[in-house]
């Protein structure tokens, strides 16, 4: 029974995602747990200090379905210790009584620790791949939308004209970076933790064992790069992590912002797909509500809150401390498998957006053409220069929106104005379709420049 929104039979694919918890689930981490002590075991093999055939009588009993796992939880209780009850159970199920070599020069944290990295290491996979669909599906819109026209806002007040497809070139080159940060964390950070009780190894060099080395070979098994020191007690990798999740959720929250704006109503530029039988309000019928995007806002918060105890986890207090390894058990599943809501709930969300050109169109009129001051300012200005051009702007924007009339016809019964444009000149610079600037060289340049990244 599940008493978290994480683990909820019910709300649990409103903040996480089922390959998310397949990763961090139970059965899984005692599965990283198997793959970690069978590796130990083969480079133990290789040097020499456990008996041939280790590794695989580990392996012959690795099947977590074997396994009771509510008696485990008694027994975890009974001890107060998270592995060696399992550890007795496969000293018992184990041939040739070789079950005893298990974990030999290990302790909990190396395991624990490695275990986070190989989980990792799966999420990285899971998230590059999901970003990078993302991302193309980005570049796709902007191309399609590279000439949609529409009113930039500041403040969420209308500023300029901009087109559909610069904002969400916008939003791909943002993500191309999350997606280098991704890749190159992936090298940084997925690093092997095998050093023993308090850092050096001592139960292998103790008996002349080269402990390096098996440091070395395990983490050529396990497919991780290994560690030149133990980062048992220096936790900025696992916070550099949480940084890097909290930073692309940031984005996309951005991202989900700035596109529940456009979806008001009042605003009606893009929609979210809203299936029939999908429904928004148990009072309201007509609701058609931006859900997801709120949603995803509301996760990528949780996910910042918990880039905070991954910094708290930094405080280790000499070698080693429980407070810190349980709050590191704690938040690493939970920030993994929020992130990874966000960016799928992302993707779902781009890929089947609904955008109206047309009513973008028709926004660009609703504050009669005080969207296009600053072009009448800029035009005026290499007349009679800038500041005079502001002062006589500013004046017929006011006095437009206090009047209710088109900024076009206040502009043309100042004199100042029509001395030096005709009426034909006003109204053209004044036509917001020919105020984008270089909003189509943005789109092709993000295109060229992202979709290189995505090939690398």
């Amino acid at each position: 029974m599940g008493s978290t929104m994480v683990d909820s039979a019910i709300f649990k694919n409103f903040c996480g995602t089922e390959r998310a918890r397949n990763i961090w689930c139970d059965e899984a981490m005692l599965g990283y747990w198997f793959k970690i002590w069978i590796a130990l075991a083969q480079a133990e093999e290789e040097q020499g200090i456990v008996p041939k055939g280790t590794a695989e009588a580990i392996k012959e009993v690795s099947d977590i379905s074997t396994y009771d796992l509510e008696e485990m939880r008694q027994k975890v209780e009974e001890t107060t210790h998270p592995c060696i009850p399992l550890l007795w159970e496969i000293e018992k199920r184990a041939k040739n009584d070789l079950g005893k070599w298990a974990h030999w020069g290990m302790t909990l944290q190396d395991l624990t620790d490695t275990a986070f990295i190989l989980a990792m290491k799966d999420t990285a996979e899971y998230h590059e791949e999901v970003l990078e669909a993302i991302i193309k599906r980005l570049l796709e819109l902007a191309l399609e939308h590279k000439n949609s026209v529409m009113a930039g806002r500041t403040h969420q007040m209308h500023a300029v004209p901009i087109t559909f497809g610069q904002k969400v070139s916008i939003y791909a080159d943002e993500l191309s970076r999350a997606l280098i940060r991704l890749r190159e964390d992936k090298g940084r950070i997925l690093k092997l933790q095998f050093s023993g009780a308090a850092g050096n190894l001592a139960s292998l060099y103790v008996d002349g064992y080269d402990g390096q080395a098996v440091h070395n070979r395990m983490a050529e098994i396990l497919d991780i790069a290994s560690s030149v020191a133990p980062w048992h007690n220096a936790r900025d990798n696992m916070a550099e992590w949480a940084a890097l999740l909290n930073t692309m959720c940031g984005s996309i929250s951005r991202m989900c912002a700035d596109l529940k704006l456009m979806h008001k109503q009042e605003v009606g530029e893009i929609e979210e797909d809203f299936p029939r039988g999908r429904l928004g309000s148990s009072t309201m019928p007509h609701k058609r509500n931006p859900d997801n995007y709120e949603t995803i806002m509301g996760m990528a918060w949780c996910v910042n809150a918990m880039e905070g105890v991954a910094w708290n986890c930094m405080q280790v207090n000499g070698e080693r401390d429980t407070a810190t390894m349980m709050a590191d058990w704690y938040y690493t599943p939970c920030i993994n498998i929020t992130a990874s809501f966000c960016l799928e709930m992302f993707q779902w969300l781009v890929d089947t957006i609904h955008v109206y050109p047309e009513k973008m169109k028709q926004n660009l009129s609703v504050n009669r053409g005080a969207l296009n001051a600053e072009t009448m300012m800029i035009e005026l200005g290499h007349k009679i220069g800038r500041m005079d051009a502001h002062h006589i702007v500013y004046e017929a924007a006011m006095n437009s929106y206090e009047q209710k009339r088109e900024l076009a016809d206040v502009l043309l019964d100042d004199p100042r104005v029509t001395a030096v444009f005709s009426e034909k000149e006003v109204r053209e610079i004044m036509d917001p379709m020919h105020y984008v600037g270089r909003a189509d060289a943005i789109v092709d340049d993000v295109q060229k420049t992202v979709g290189a990244i995505l090939k690398k």
